[in-house]
């Protein structure tokens, strides 16, 4: 009986897109982190050729610039900076602070 081991590599490699639409991996900026799984997952009929990974890449930049063009800019002014409202009571409050008469509601007479 053969008794096989696996080990699951996750690997994040940044990918540098240049303005003529070449890609380039950035391989000194690599990151790899194995992991022990006990069974290997299921086989997938993907086909990561180039034009795959250009979909993708597309796909993703082009909903990321949605997403910032949707969100508002939110600006602060100096006036608003110099009327920030400020906490009144900073004391810190400890035993020595307290009042001591309520001590006196458990003394015996």
């Amino acid at each position: 009986m053969n008794d096989y081991k696996y080990v699951m590599a996750n690997i994040k490699i940044p990918i540098e897109i240049k303005e003529n639409g070449v890609f380039e991996p950035l391989e000194q900026y690599m990151d790899i982190i194995f992991e022990i799984i006990n069974t290997l997952p299921e086989k997938k009929n993907n086909n990561y050729s180039g034009e795959f990974i250009q979909k993708q890449i597309f796909q993703i930049l082009k909903s990321k610039s949605v997403e910032q063009e949707a969100m508002p800019e939110l600006f602060i002014n100096n006036s608003e900076l110099q009327t920030k409202s400020t906490k009144t009571n900073k004391k810190n409050l400890t035993f020595r602070n307290k009042n001591h008469s309520t001590s006196n509601y458990t003394r015996k007479i």
